[in-house]
């Protein structure tokens, strides 16, 4: 294993059900800082990337000024206050509810990709990436999630995909 040539690793697929030795490997090779271990995009098996060439696929993506744009500061508090202060101001909901979609403590949205093993690529170019924001413990995660178990029921099934809703 001293011997792996990092920026030749592409992945590594198992194949069977991983046994403990495949998490023992998982484990040691957590602990070298100069690569990231992933989920692919579809299916199941373990990638295995040199943490430069991730975080250079990144900064290209989020560099397109077509696509994103720079903020000066952290909006995330001032979107949970402006979201407190509503709530506060709605005479319509019960107290349960309440407490339930109160934001506390929002976090900015996490932003990370999954590479696309299945996309052609040349053998020395990094996989592309599917995009993934996840809004745990951003401002109006709760209020999502509260919208969401009222709109289930009247949205038919062929309209939502089983990641959508999360139950309470």
């Amino acid at each position: 294993m001293k011997n792996l040539n990092l920026k030749s690793v592409n992945s590594l697929a198992i194949t069977s059900l991983p046994t403990n030795r495949h998490h023992g490997i998982l484990r040691g090779l957590r602990k070298n800082k100069s690569i990231i271990i992933l989920q692919p995009d579809k299916g199941n098996g373990v990638v295995i990337l040199d943490r430069e060439i991730y975080k250079n696929s990144f900064l290209e993506i989020i560099n397109d000024k077509s696509k994103f744009k720079s903020v000066d500061k952290d909006p995330t508090i001032t979107r949970e206050v402006k979201l407190q202060r509503k709530l506060r101001s709605n005479d319509k909901l019960d107290d349960e509810t309440y407490k339930l979609i109160f934001p506390r403590g929002s976090q900015p949205a996490r932003f990370y990709g999954l590479p696309k093993l299945r996309k052609p690529r040349s053998p020395n170019e990094p996989p592309p990436f599917r995009l993934i924001v996840s809004s745990i413990k951003a401002y109006n995660y709760n209020l999502a999630k509260y919208l969401c178990t009222l709109l289930n029921p009247v949205i038919p099934n062929d309209y939502i995909t089983k990641d959508f809703c999360f139950p309470l």
